[in-house]
C-alpha cells in the first residue's frame, strides 16, 4: 500500500476522474471526491451536466483519515 502522505499527488491532476479513481482504486488508497464549479456555472445548471466529463483539478492529502480527496470540475471551458 502507498504511503499517503509521501506520495505527491499531483500527477492525478488533469486525469478524468474514471482514470484517477480506477489508479487508487489499484493502489488500495482510499479516496473521496469533490465535485466544484465557478458560481455562475454553478446557479446556471442545476443538474450534473452529463455531455461534459469530469477532470481532476485538485489533490488534497486528508492526514487522519489516511484519505485522498479529488477536487473534479468539469471541462465546460464555455463563458457565456
Amino acid at each position: 500500500m502507498i504511503d499517503i502522505a509521501s506520495t505527491d499527488w499531483s500527477l492525478l491532476i488533469g486525469y478524468l476522474l474514471e482514470d484517477a479513481e480506477s489508479y487508487l482504486e489499484e493502489e488500495g488508497v482510499d479516496y473521496n471526491t469533490i465535485q466544484t464549479a465557478s458560481p455562475k456555472r454553478y446557479l446556471q445548471t442545476n443538474t450534473p451536466d452529463l455531455d461534459t466529463e469530469l477532470r481532476v483539478i485538485g489533490v488534497r492529502r486528508n492526514s487522519p483519515k489516511k484519505t485522498v480527496s479529488l477536487i473534479c470540475a468539469r471541462t465546460d471551458w464555455s463563458v457565456s
